[in-house]
């Protein structure tokens, strides 16, 4: 916390504090403002694990390469207030709350509009979130630009012409326009609701345009390899080295649970052994920044050895050599014609036939879901689809 008084009646402080969204393992950090006994609290849009907040400190806990980032992002946000601080009493402006948030929020200069929103919002989230995720939030301002052009006839528009027609009508974009499928369009909708809504946040709107607006997701059921398909892809023979790259990748993950994003993040630092010698691989999901911690199986721990002196690993500090992920993917495509396999090979497959051959084998889902760096077990029921080889092990004594 930081407090200063620039006179005997008039106080500034500026501090942090970590509030529990509907997850509960799960917080946002906010800042508050209080002048003259006056405060109000605002969302710094960075999401936590809880057990990671120093509530003494006002800061993320440890030396981490993301506690480091985090707190360097509030670091910034507490020089900014106090930088307004210093420039209104140097303007001979009185310090109010009223001010100092207006200063911050640019109310007042400009009327905020729906581009300068998202630019803004992609802005501050350049530190903090993974490649793959600010690359969906460039696209969704490319989605709505051209939205604005072909339904509007305007490259721009200001936030209060936000409604619900907007809403549907870019919906109907998608649908149309794009041939987007139900899901498809859900998270784009998604993802533009999450902008607006930080604007909402930051009171540049007075309410969520998307209020009457329900998002919802079709289940979608994600098949999992057998054992005799995963052998076969295990087994295969590649002519070009790009493929069995790929093919590896995509191996180490139906060992390992690993999405994408992790695995392409995964070094040699992250393998570290217990006190008993057993190898484990320990790192924080991208996506929910919970700790994942998995057993390094003998068929993942060959796959880490066969690539230890390769040089593209060894320059690029990484376990694997993961391709970009649209390039993975493609590559994936082809795998699975010339393994005959005819599900669509991606990262979930992988993970879902971690998840399924883990509890197969008798594995507690409760285990399976903290190897996964699930915050619950319902996540992990969404990959763990019980094989009839399961119910009829479960059901043997039954049959007897």
């Amino acid at each position: 916390m930081g407090i200063i008084t620039h006179n005997s009646r008039e106080t500034f402080s500026v501090s942090f504090f970590a509030r529990k969204t509907q997850r509960s393992s799960v917080a946002t950090v906010y800042v508050r403002i209080t002048i003259n006994r006056a405060s109000k609290d605002l969302s710094t849009h960075q999401k936590i694990p809880l057990d990671k907040w120093d509530a003494k400190r006002y800061c993320y806990k440890g030396n981490s390469e993301t506690a480091r980032v985090i707190n360097h992002h509030l670091d910034i946000i507490k020089s900014r207030l106090f930088q307004i601080q210093t420039d209104l009493i140097a303007q001979g402006k009185p310090v109010t709350l009223s001010a100092v948030m207006d200063e911050y929020l640019g109310l007042g200069k400009r009327r905020h509009t729906v581009i300068g929103t998202i630019d803004f919002h992609n802005k501050q989230k350049i530190p903090t979130v993974s490649k793959a995720t600010l690359e969906r939030y460039r696209t969704t301002k490319m989605h709505v630009q051209n939205f604005m052009r072909l339904h509007y006839g305007k490259e721009d528009m200001y936030l209060y012409d936000l409604n619900m027609e907007f809403i549907r009508s870019f919906e109907g974009y998608f649908r149309s326009v794009r041939g987007c499928n139900h899901n498809s369009t859900m998270k784009y909708i998604k993802n533009f609701r999450t902008i607006i809504l930080m604007a909402v946040e930051n009171e540049w709107l007075r309410k969520d345009p998307f209020s009457a607006y329900k998002v919802t997701l079709q289940k979608v059921e994600i098949t999992p390899l057998t054992l005799e398909e995963l052998e076969r892809i295990e087994k295969k023979e590649f002519a070009n080295d790009r493929l069995s790259r790929v093919r590896d990748v995509f191996v180490f993950c139906c060992y390992t649970g690993y999405s994408y994003s992790d695995v392409a993040k995964l070094a040699p630092e992250n393998v570290l052994p217990d006190e008993q010698g057993n190898l484990w691989i320990r790192s924080s999901r991208i996506k929910t920044k919970i700790q994942e911690d998995v057993p390094l199986l003998p068929q993942a721990k060959q796959l880490i050895d066969k690539y230890k002196s390769d040089p593209e690993c060894l320059y690029r500090n990484r376990l694997l050599p993961v391709l970009s992920n649209q390039k993975y993917n493609a590559y994936l495509k082809e795998i699975a014609v010339l393994c005959s396999i005819s599900i669509n090979l991606t990262t979930h497959v992988a993970r879902h036939t971690y998840a399924t051959r883990c509890l197969t084998l008798g594995v507690p889902i409760e285990t399976v879901s903290k190897t996964m760096g699930h915050t619950n077990t319902r996540m992990t029921s969404h990959y763990a689809k019980i094989t009839e080889a399961k119910i009829l092990n479960e059901m043997y004594p039954l049959m007897r």
